[in-house]
């Protein structure tokens, strides 16, 4: 390495070839002031969490004054420059050797943070944006919405984990009650479009696979769009990108009916106005 004055030449009159050696010199020089033994050997982020947090989060958890890792995460982050995730509050107290019990409950929890789109997802849509921005109202007007939904009989129902440490008495009201008089699901499917909608297809089978939305489109979908063929409006299909509405054999069955399904970007239901019906 060549020996640079690095008091008299100004880092700007250096040559390329030479910056390099210069911020190699000047790098040796700030550690070379730094003792060995107060280097940190740790590398990442500086841990949020000390021990007295953790003992008070797990304390907090086991004695019955936070329900779940999400409201003990909630009253931690009241403080100043704290954000923890309740997915941290429940690997902590896995490692205090509490045991994670999964159950359902009809009271709802906080509601998830919804992971943002990929930019390849984010293109998809943009594309598909600039092909249709030339559609006027009257183009719209002929797109009929569909959408499916499972309903629970008994009430919505929420995954709750209950943590429990072995050895420990059990509490009053830690675990939630099942309920087994009332039960069940309901699937519902149904279509709409600014002429109308269909009739409200319904079943209470337990796995919805693509043979029963089969029955649906034709029972239910495929009788409204020939009633409104017969008053001279042709209406476009579209689906969300279920799977089951996506076999093989589907694109075949609407051309034999003579159908076009309009093509939807993934994770856009903020474009489809059935969603906020």
């Amino acid at each position: 390495m060549p020996e640079l004055n690095m008091e008299d030449i100004p880092y700007s009159e250096l040559s390329h070839e030479e910056r390099p050696y210069r911020c190699a010199q000047i790098v040796a020089l700030t550690k070379a002031e730094i003792p060995k033994e107060k280097i940190d050997p740790r590398s990442g982020r500086p841990q949020i969490l000390s021990k007295r947090d953790k003992d008070e989060l797990a304390c907090g958890v086991r004695t019955g004054k936070y329900n779940n890792a999400m409201k003990a995460a909630a009253a931690f982050n009241h403080g100043p420059q704290r954000d923890v995730s309740a997915e941290t509050v429940h690997l902590l107290l896995l490692k205090s050797g509490a045991n994670c019990v999964t159950q359902t409950s009809d009271v709802p929890l906080a509601g998830r943070r919804k992971p943002f789109l990929l930019p390849a997802a984010r293109e998809r849509r943009y594309q598909w944006a600039k092909e249709h921005l030339h559609w006027r109202k009257e183009d719209w007007m002929r797109i009929i919405y569909t959408d499916e939904s499972k309903f629970q009989r008994s009430g919505p129902r929420h995954v709750a984990k209950v943590y429990v440490w072995p050895g420990d008495p059990p509490r009053e009201n830690e675990f939630i009650p099942r309920m087994h008089s009332v039960g069940g699901s309901i699937f519902v499917f149904g279509g709409m479009c600014w002429w109308g909608a269909t009739k409200l297809a319904r079943s209470q089978v337990p796995t919805v696979d693509k043979f029963v939305m089969h029955d649906f489109v034709e029972d239910f979908l495929l009788p409204k769009l020939r009633e409104f063929r017969e008053a001279d409006i042709n209406l476009t299909i579209q689906h969300d990108n279920d799977a089951k509405l996506h076999a093989p054999n589907w694109e075949e069955f609407y051309e034999r009916e003579g159908y076009r399904v309009l093509p939807w970007p993934a994770y856009s239901p903020d474009m489809n106005p059935i969603e906020d019906s």
